[in-house]
């Protein structure tokens, strides 16, 4: 008997060791749909988005005449960015979660007044001549898919703190509009980037969470560093009751 309780007993550790936490976990387990919106700012100073230099001359009845084009776009003359973003999350428990995310940001660009570009043409007479295009829009975006780690602290009380951090694969985009041109675009390609942040979430039902979230992400395809502040919806699904 002795023999076989020492033989039967770390089956028996093993089974009630896994047995509770298996049907604690089995609760706990859900998904939850991930949609936010928020505010961006890039604070890299005068990195440089878009530059490229054209010039060129002619002859024309008083004499040889020279143009210069430059574009030169630097991230410091966009303004404040509009996030949107959607995920999963797949909560192991109440306190650590894996967030698989789609972050999409579009900047303006505020003052297109005093930026023109010059283009040589001839006209019906065989004259060349300048036209002078004002600048019409300029179109500036980033685009991720990325993972998060999130952490969060009190995690039996209504409104908890919690911390996150993750990486993701990032790509950007630059398009610039003159009036009777071609658009001007430049892919910046796709490159990892960083994103960390800090947030505080409330529940407002078992399934429904509100959360406002500001941190920091950097884009290493534009070498730009932004600051975000998100507000947004948690919404559980499939949350198990059998245990």
């Amino acid at each position: 008997m002795r023999n076989l309780f020492l033989k039967t007993l770390p089956a028996l550790i093993i089974f009630f060791a896994i047995s509770p936490s298996t049907s604690y976990a089995q609760f706990e387990q859900k998904l939850t749909l991930h949609f936010s919106i928020g505010a961006s700012m890039i604070q890299s100073g005068e990195n440089q988005i878009l530059q490229e230099y054209q010039s060129g001359g002619y002859y024309s009845p008083t004499g040889w005449q020279t143009y210069f084009n430059e574009v030169n776009l630097t991230q410091d003359m966009f303004g404040m960015g509009m996030a949107f973003n959607a995920g999963i999350q797949y909560n192991f428990n109440r306190k650590f979660s894996l967030l698989g995310l789609i972050v999409s940001c579009i900047y303006p660009f505020p003052d297109t007044e005093g930026h023109y570009f010059y283009e040589l043409h001839t006209n019906q007479f065989g004259y060349p001549y300048l036209s002078i295009n004002p600048l019409s829009s300029v179109s500036f975006y980033t685009f991720g898919l990325g993972v998060s780690a999130k952490y969060k602290f009190m995690h039996d009380r209504k409104i908890r703190p919690y911390i996150l951090a993750g990486s993701s694969i990032s790509f950007a985009n630059i398009a610039i509009l003159y009036e009777n041109m071609e658009v001007i675009e430049d892919d910046k390609g796709i490159s990892p980037s960083i994103l960390t942040g800090i947030g505080i979430e409330f529940d407002l039902s078992d399934n429904i969470t509100l959360f406002v979230q500001p941190g920091f992400t950097k884009i290493f395809v534009i070498d730009a560093d932004v600051f975000y502040t998100q507000f947004g919806v948690n919404i559980n699904l499939f949350k198990s009751k059998t245990l």
